[in-house]
């Protein structure tokens, strides 16, 4: 009987210690990138000049900026960009406000809405005719789930 219970704790622990394995590289590939300890500044336009970097993302065709603590990039098939971020609401709306202001695009106000920890914007100017949509999702850990798409509206 005791042989049983000895070979019972071991296979626990191994498979305690394989899950605890899977779980800490599960983590490693989503956590979002380390707060640093760097004076707070609003990083909206310098992230937002003209030369702003887009990262390409596999069958993403459109050149759609993203701010630059972005992690968690996909394609969810359709072409558009969804990403998280860690930056407020606000510093987000100011950083596509910029970003597409420098581009020459116009912002369509009667379709801003904002409420309740997310927003939804829209600016036309694309080559495409269709108008970029940027909405985000606060997703109750801090971070927002941010939507990039052409449409039309």
């Amino acid at each position: 009987m005791k042989q049983y219970q000895i070979f019972l704790v071991l296979a626990v622990f191994v498979l305690a210690s394989l899950a605890l394995a899977f779980l800490d590289r599960r983590y490693e590939i989503s956590k979002a990138p380390e707060a640093t300890t760097e004076p707070v500044v609003d990083k909206t336009e310098a992230m937002a000049s003209p030369d702003t970097q887009v990262i390409p993302v596999d069958g993403i065709n459109a050149d759609f900026p993203m701010t630059q603590d972005a992690f968690n990039l996909a394609n969810i098939g359709d072409g558009s960009l969804v990403y998280q971020t860690q930056m407020s609401i606000e510093d987000v709306m100011n950083f596509y406000r910029a970003a597409y202001a420098a581009k020459g695009y116009k912002e369509r106000k009667e379709l801003t809405r904002v409420s309740d920890g997310n927003f939804k914007i829209a600016f036309s100017g694309d080559p495409s005719g269709q108008a970029v949509v940027v909405q985000s999702e606060a997703l109750g850990d801090g971070s927002l789930l941010i939507t990039v798409r052409l449409e039309d509206v």
